[in-house]
């Protein structure tokens, strides 16, 4: 699929880099204001790398963040131009990585800007916090 090698192409990816058989395309609708793909790597466990793209009317846009994270992400479509991105990870605290807590953001297509603006929250290291507690990291 031309759309998810873009996505593969042009998104930060981690040293192994983004796998075409492991990522999930079952979202991405080309004729939708906002659709997606989650890029994921071979390894497929609940602690490898993840990464959304978006796509407006089929054509690569951006990603969720500039950064890809590590466990669970999940995403969830409230209209044709709108869907929110949960991020699910092991709390600071949590050393054994048992104990999660989420975050959650709401990506809209904006016809004004010909944009994506997001609101909401990101899972704390996004912002550069320091948090190397056996939890996700940044990808720089």
């Amino acid at each position: 699929m031309e759309a998810l090698q873009t996505a593969i192409d042009k998104a930060a990816a981690p040293e192994e880099g983004w796998s075409v058989e492991s990522s999930d395309i079952t979202e991405f609708n080309a004729c939708s204001s906002l659709s997606w793909v989650v890029l994921k790597t071979e390894s497929g466990s609940d602690s490898a790398p993840e990464q959304v793209a978006f796509f407006h009317f089929g054509v690569y846009d951006s990603t969720a963040y500039d950064e890809y994270f590590a466990f669970p992400t999940s995403v969830e479509r409230i209209d044709d131009a709108t869907v929110t991105v949960t991020w699910t990870y092991p709390e600071a605290i949590d050393r054994n990585g048992e104990k999660r807590t989420e975050s959650m953001s709401t990506y809209t297509w904006s016809d004004v800007t010909f944009s994506i603006d997001r609101e909401g929250e990101l899972p704390p290291y996004a912002d550069g916090d320091e948090w190397n507690n056996n939890g996700p990291a940044p990808s720089n």
